[in-house]
């Protein structure tokens, strides 16, 4: 299990406790917790892509779950992140397509453009 917080949201908390009068640390991150195999189904509804996942047990599985307390920055800063990890993904999703999309239409590689490598 895990959390993503959005960018936008990360650059807001920390101008908050960058202008707060708090000297301590703060987690400005989000509560909202998916799991790793719930990440990846999000990012293919998003993406309108049918997935197939392939598990190996055999690998190391990491840390089970991480997710920060985020209580005393909402109490301090009087503020939570609200960008969902649906729209937050949606948003990036969307973005990272249109540049890839306007990258392949409008111009070449420049490496390509060149004549490839090694030269």
């Amino acid at each position: 299990m895990r959390s993503f917080t959005y960018t936008d949201d990360c650059v807001e908390g920390i101008l908050r406790v960058a202008h707060s009068d708090h000297h301590e640390p703060l987690n400005v991150g989000t509560d909202e917790l998916i799991s790793v195999n719930g990440l990846y189904d999000l990012v293919a509804d998003i993406a309108g892509k049918r997935i197939m996942k392939k598990h190996d047990p055999s690998k190391p599985q990491g840390v089970r779950g991480r997710n920060s307390d985020n209580s005393k920055a909402r109490v301090v800063l009087v503020w939570a992140p609200d960008t969902s990890l649906r729209e937050g993904l949606t948003e990036t999703y969307r973005w990272i397509e249109s540049r890839v999309l306007h990258e392949d239409h409008v111009t070449a590689h420049p490496v390509a453009a060149a004549g490839g490598y090694g030269r």
